[in-house]
């Protein structure tokens, strides 16, 4: 269900004859129907769930959720960094005779801008996210912050400046902070789509709109007259809170009708307990192989000891 809605929201609010493409909203990487529908649906779908055991509260069964790997994480974000580019790429169109580069959304753009846009947003996000990461202590900003120059950008790619793409880069971890802090002492449990899409991807999109204001694109190349004109339609402000409502307000929606189903089918949400014992245990039958974490120096094996010291 969510596939065949965010289908059709993509046509809507990233293909360049798109309703809201054609009126004015712009998305060069599609934010919209990839992140911040995803994110409407978590608005509604998080509180159905709950929290989960010992996140918030102590809990007999989850005494703490350890950090992850920083390494592993580290090696995914890079994964990530190198990657994006291909796709970046599969959103510009060149055109004969000149190979004229143009945006999906028929921005006039070029790869260099593209890709240098793309460099400097994961920059500054870097350079603020390590300042939060050092005030707060917390080593996961060092991550989150390039992630969130990223996704603020991604809506302009195509037509930012260099130094328009840094700027709005810097701002953006501070957006995923506040909105990380603002869940958290709510007892939201949900680190990731709420940070990073609500806060970093609104703020993106509304730079656009202010920043690049007036910019020619929407129609398709080679159309001269009418309603998809090449380049008829302009950035603005109001267009993109338009577009903003749109896909939050489409995930939203989908996830509603989505939970009312599975609540009166095969469930929603799991008991405490059982997600406290872990359900691949409940379901499967699997133990977990951890050895225990509280293990004494005397239980260590001697050759294991002294491979330790």
């Amino acid at each position: 269900m969510a596939t065949v809605v965010s289908s059709v929201l993509s046509w809507f609010t990233w293909g360049s004859v798109g309703p809201l493409t054609n009126a004015g909203f712009h998305d060069f990487f599609g934010v919209g129907f990839v992140y911040l529908f995803p994110a409407g649906m978590a608005l509604v779908l998080v509180p159905k769930l709950g929290q989960r055991p010992g996140m918030f509260e102590p809990h007999p069964k989850v005494p703490s959720y350890n950090a992850p790997s920083i390494g592993l994480a580290a090696t995914g974000l890079m994964t990530i960094f190198a990657g994006l580019p291909m796709v970046i790429l599969s959103c510009l169109f060149f055109f004969d005779p000149e190979a004229l580069a143009v945006s999906v959304t028929m921005a006039d753009t070029s790869v260099g801008i593209a890709f240098n846009n793309y460099g400097l947003a994961w920059a500054g996000g870097a350079i603020t996210g390590a300042i939060i990461s050092y005030r707060t202590k917390n080593y996961a900003y060092l991550l989150l912050g390039p992630l969130a120059g990223y996704v603020a950008n991604a809506s302009g790619f195509d037509v930012f400046l260099p130094w328009q793409a840094f700027l709005v880069a810097l701002f953006a971890p501070i957006t995923s902070w506040a909105v990380y802090e603002f869940t958290l002492k709510r007892g939201i449990d949900e680190h990731k789509l709420f940070p990073l899409f609500l806060g970093a991807g609104i703020y993106g999109l509304i730079m656009v709109g202010l920043i690049k204001a007036g910019t020619a694109r929407g129609g398709y190349f080679g159309i001269e007259e009418g309603a998809f004109a090449f380049q008829h339609g302009e950035i603005g402000i109001v267009m993109q809170l338009v577009g903003i409502a749109v896909c939050i307000g489409a995930g939203a929606l989908t996830a509603a009708i989505l939970g009312f189903v599975l609540d009166r089918t095969v469930g929603l949400r799991v008991p405490v307990e059982d997600q406290a014992a872990g359900l691949d245990q409940l379901y499967w039958g699997l133990q977990p192989d951890e050895k225990n974490a509280g293990q004494s120096a005397a239980d260590i094996p001697a050759d294991l000891a002294g491979s330790l010291k």
